[in-house]
């Protein structure tokens, strides 16, 4: 069973635990992913793979004690027909170690991001408790990157409970000629070039470089960086692109339901975050065969090989990004070369891989008589 946060949320650690859950249904076993609602009845769906989707009452005020009531009932009444919670972020691991541990449930947590295991460390009292909290509750703490790892163990996980399982991806269809069409679609032109960046518009994700960077760009104005996603800093991001002058070559396109259209049109991938755990924007975009400029942090640097699937950079130097950008754009050959080597870096991560090391370790901590899966460690 899989525990994820908010219902309807399209973010990249909801998007993966989906695909997780897909993948991990298509091995005959039963998936349900229960979230938060705000809508006061419970809501039940099943989807064409057959994985069962619960969203659970909330009260908006207090969210984290009402799931926890809400997440409590649930389970207490299905508690015959789950065997492990698997939480999705510390946030669900602390209400799922809490359960499980009243109905005697293992539980699997994944730690989706480097921010999380900071928060973990964090000396406060109530960070200190949910720290005390998920570490005796959890049975197995997943890491996404061998930087995470590292941190988890400096917070006190132990090497026995403490696994690494990268973020997986699905393969990206090829689809020669859908470029114009599918600009002309999603933005209503289709000429210029397109940097793309997809995730949370947020200080630690770097939006102030990328602006930056184009301040820097020669011949911006016949190009587009497209920024899609939402978050705390985007209105004023917007309004620095107003000030800036940027006009049409800047657009800001908020969260969308699916991004796959936006990896299709782009020629260049951007992610100047501060810190990264394991970019699932990052693999997506090399998954659809696109040359990826990076900060040069955390589980970037286990993804991209530096100059040949992609690029490390540092973001404080806006002249030099904005030179490996355009030296991308004007050409061709090297974008398909490091493209297509981007693309095969991505299967090593796929999410059917991942699926079967999540598989593996799901059967271990049912059978305490197993150790955990080397592939996971």
């Amino acid at each position: 069973m899989l525990l994820a946060n908010l219902d309807g949320s399209v973010g990249g650690a909801q998007r993966q635990a989906g695909l997780l859950a897909h993948e991990v249904a298509r091995r005959a076993l039963r998936v349900v992913v229960v979230n938060q609602s705000p809508r006061l009845l419970m809501e039940r769906s099943i989807d064409e793979d057959g994985v069962e989707r619960i969203a659970l009452p909330i009260l908006g005020r207090c969210s984290g004690s009402s799931f926890l009531l809400s997440f409590l009932v649930w389970a207490t009444l299905n508690r015959r027909h789950f065997h492990v919670i698997h939480a999705h972020s510390t946030s669900a691991g602390l209400i799922a170690g809490l359960v499980g541990s009243l109905l005697r449930k293992p539980v699997v947590v994944k730690v989706t991001g480097m921010q999380a295991v900071t928060l973990l460390a964090d000396p406060r009292p109530a960070w200190r408790l949910r720290r005390w909290i998920i570490n005796k509750t959890a049975k197995v703490v997943v890491a996404v990157s061998r930087e995470m790892m590292q941190g988890l163990a400096d917070v006190g996980i132990g090497g026995d409970r403490r696994v690494l399982v990268p973020n997986g991806v699905r393969p990206a269809p090829r689809v020669p000629g859908i470029c114009a069409a599918a600009k002309l679609a999603l933005l209503g032109e289709t000429t210029g070039p397109i940097i793309l960046y997809v995730g949370r518009i947020a200080e630690v994700k770097g939006g102030r470089l990328l602006l930056r960077m184009w301040s820097a760009m020669p011949r911006r104005d016949a190009a587009t960086l497209l920024m899609v996603g939402d978050g705390p800093l985007r209105a004023e991001l917007e309004r620095e692109a107003a000030a800036r002058g940027f006009g049409r070559s800047v657009r800001f396109l908020g969260s969308q339901p699916d991004v796959t259209s936006f990896y299709l049109i782009a020629d260049v991938f951007v992610l100047p975050s501060a810190t990264e755990g394991l970019s699932n924007a990052l693999l997506e975009a090399m998954a659809a065969g696109l040359p990826v400029v990076a900060s040069d942090v955390g589980g970037n640097r286990e993804v991209v090989e530096n100059g040949v699937s992609g690029f490390l950079v540092d973001w404080a130097d806006p002249d030099a990004s904005a030179r490996l950008v355009v030296s991308l754009l004007d050409d061709a050959q090297l974008r398909r070369h490091v493209g297509e080597a981007a693309r095969g870096r991505a299967g090593d991560f796929s999410i059917a891989s991942v699926a079967e090391r999540y598989c593996d370790l799901y059967q271990s901590v049912l059978s305490p008589s197993l150790a955990l899966p080397e592939a996971a460690r």
